[in-house]
């Protein structure tokens, strides 16, 4: 597999690789993710929350470790990446927990005419 560089822009230096997936790789990736949805979808509710708010929960554990990956990454200042994990959560928690009280309501999807 192909490899891509990620290269810190504020400083130019090489921080990592990540595979460079190609448009074939891609839709077959979002092809699996559509095929697995029913699943989870039979998930109950609450399940599906918890199961969220661990993920949630495992990145504020390691909002320090994700910070620097962030700033090395994105070129920006180590509490900034911390800063974004903590709002990433904080934002992905509300949707959850709205989602929760939805009682049936299904809003059209944004990309369908």
């Amino acid at each position: 597999m192909e490899m891509m560089k990620v290269i810190n822009p504020a400083t130019n230096e090489v921080v990592g690789e990540v595979p460079a997936y190609n448009g074939e790789e891609l839709e077959l990736m979002v092809d699996k993710a559509y095929k697995a949805q029913p699943a989870w979808e039979a998930v109950p509710l609450y399940e599906r929350a918890d199961i969220l708010y661990r993920f949630c929960d495992i990145v504020r554990a390691h909002k320090e470790e994700l910070g620097v990956v962030m700033a090395k990454e994105m070129g920006k200042p180590h509490m900034d990446g911390e800063i974004e994990c903590m709002g990433a959560t904080e934002i992905g928690m509300q949707h959850i927990e709205k989602a929760k009280h939805l009682y049936g309501e299904v809003y059209p999807d944004a990309m369908t005419d």
